[in-house]
């Protein structure tokens, strides 16, 4: 299977699509290119998650739209199923990984989008740490039309705060680096990536050729160790739910992260009883099952979808054969299905606490 996704991938970096002169109608156009939309969407994303979108040393041409334009990867759903790293459902992301180099930098532009909340993280790809990050609420952008601009800069190379007011540094130790776009709750779905990425040479500030691909998926064993701390958990009756280092699984700055192993369905339900934060102290939070074996996300339900009792107090039922998991079924509960034949934990996220 492996080998066949790496032929396709191959295929797709060498494959062009010309624009038929005629077409019969509209509706003939639509009937085509939608599902290639679809086809190659998938099989991108299906290359960048597992690896096989190597790097080799004409990237300077391979990764350049035009000039220093560099290439975000599609902007994927964490419900889709191949998403892996844990991904949060209700979540859109969009990646870029590079060699770091020599007098390197980047400059990010975009539009704020409509969401719960829309953030940026840079990590260092070789030891899972995060670099720098920044939430919407964090970013200084033109009221008039929520243009943003966020300069990824070299440590050292000194700057007006004035004229760059949104920085991320990047360290010259950092070889391999990864920039990633997580939006929450955003209305609408893009399939043309993430925001204008433009490569400079910060001794110029003039437009330079994009560095060498870094692969998306790990190449260090971080990822393997994080998830050798997962499966460390204890099983047990009553849950209790821990602060586990999951560097290697690409988390988010704003986000905190308790995590607990469930395993394989019991003949018991498990219901959690807790406390559910309140709006003014998160600006999101949710609850996910996660697949020990794929790093896939089975299931979420988050804030908006959970039943409070009038003492502020949420139970959550995690049975299997739940068809119906984001309303109460006429009581107070809340669910969340427990799929068969996987070893699951659950993560509680919390965004942007207080």
């Amino acid at each position: 299977m492996v080998q066949i996704l790496h032929i396709l991938c191959r295929s797709l970096k060498h494959l062009s699509i010309e624009r038929p002169t005629r077409m019969k109608s509209q509706k003939s156009r639509f009937k085509y290119t939608f599902p290639l939309t679809i086809f190659f969407a998938i099989a991108g994303f299906a290359c960048q998650e597992t690896g096989l979108d190597e790097s080799s040393s004409d990237s300077d041409v391979k990764n350049t739209v035009a000039g220093g334009i560099c290439r975000f990867g599609t902007e994927i759903s964490g419900s889709f199923p191949l998403a892996r790293y844990f991904p949060e459902h209700n979540a859109t992301y969009a990646s870029y990984h590079f060699y770091n180099e020599a007098n390197l930098g980047f400059k990010l532009t975009g539009q704020l989008v409509n969401a719960r909340y829309q953030g940026f993280d840079v990590f260092d790809k070789d030891t899972g740490n995060p670099l720098g990050a920044l939430a919407d609420d964090e970013l200084i952008f033109e009221v008039e039309n929520n243009q943003y601009t966020i300069w990824l800069l070299p440590e050292g190379v000194s700057v007006n705060p004035e004229d760059k007011p949104n920085v991320i540094r990047i360290p010259s130790a950092s070889r391999s680096v990864g920039v990633l776009s997580r939006r929450y709750l955003k209305t609408g779905f893009n399939f043309g990536g993430g925001p204008h990425l433009e490569a400079i040479n910060t001794q110029t500030w003039e437009s330079r050729r994009c560095p060498q691909n870094a692969p998306a998926a790990d190449t260090t064993g971080i990822f393997d160790l994080s998830m050798q701390e997962l499966r460390k958990l204890p099983l047990e009756d009553n849950v209790s739910f821990y602060r586990v280092s999951v560097d290697g699984l690409t988390p988010a700055t704003h986000n905190k992260y308790l995590i607990t192993r469930i395993g394989q369905p019991r003949s018991n339900p498990l219901v959690l009883r807790f406390r559910a934060p309140k709006e003014h102290q998160v600006r999101y939070w949710s609850i996910c099952s996660g697949d020990l074996s794929t790093s896939a996300t089975p299931n979420c339900i988050h804030d908006e979808k959970m039943n409070v009792d009038r003492d502020g107090f949420v139970h959550l039922v995690v049975r299997p054969g739940i068809q119906r998991f984001d309303g109460n079924g006429g009581n107070n509960y809340s669910y969340l299905p427990w799929p068969n034949n996987r070893d699951l934990i659950l993560s509680y996220r919390q965004l942007l606490a207080e």
